[in-house]
């Protein structure tokens, strides 16, 4: 599945460590639900939150390696790819993950979210068309060039999405919080799942042709 690209390798041996200690945060959170205090929950989010703020230390710096294997990941399946912009989901997302699992918001709430809901799909056109400038550059055959814009586009993406959940947690309670962040790691979750299925059943078939 993989090439023999040392970063590649190293990421993709890191990311299956990262998906493993996602599950049992996973569990953690789900075996908490109604039976801690908000300082409880709090702990929890912050775990999972500090879980997500390393995976996204680390693809930086793998990033800063290879650009080019951040923007085509082959330890993603076939699948897991489809959902793939600047090298990661899109920052929309979240807000669809959040309108499906927590219902209880305030009026408040509700009008925080919405002005962020407003201000990420701004700033998503804006790194959409910063990418599509960079990818045109491709003609010029400037190499160096297009991947030092890769690298700045895919960290400003990175950034995004990890502003959008970060903030997203703060406008929530603790408890709000964690229905999220549970609904968000079980799509996760599911997504690489079916993926890894759909890719070796593929291959058994390829492989009896």
């Amino acid at each position: 599945m993989f090439n023999g690209n040392p970063s590649s390798v190293t990421f993709m041996n890191f990311f299956e460590d990262w998906m493993n200690r996602k599950r049992f945060i996973l569990n953690d959170l789900l075996s908490a639900r109604g039976r801690l205090s908000q300082d409880g929950y709090r702990r929890l989010v912050t775990r999972m939150m500090s879980h997500y703020q390393r995976y996204y230390e680390e693809k930086s710096r793998a990033t800063r390696i290879d650009v080019f294997v951040m923007f085509s990941p082959r330890w993603f399946s076939t699948y897991e790819q489809t959902f793939l912009w600047i090298a990661g989901f899109k920052p929309g997302i979240p807000f669809r993950i959040l309108n499906r699992t927590v219902t209880d918001l305030s009026g408040e709430q509700l009008r925080r979210i919405n002005i962020l809901k407003a201000e990420t799909r701004v700033r998503e056109k804006e790194l959409s068309n910063e990418l599509a400038k960079v990818q045109e550059g491709v003609a010029t055959s400037y190499l160096m060039e297009i991947a030092g814009g890769l690298v700045t586009g895919g960290m400003s993406a990175d950034i995004l999405r990890m502003t959008i959940v970060r903030e997203i947690v703060e406008i929530l309670s603790p408890a709000q919080s964690i229905d999220f962040l549970v609904a968000a790691a079980q799509l996760h979750i599911r997504i690489r799942a079916m993926g890894l299925e759909k890719d070796a059943s593929r291959n058994n078939i390829n492989g009896r042709i």
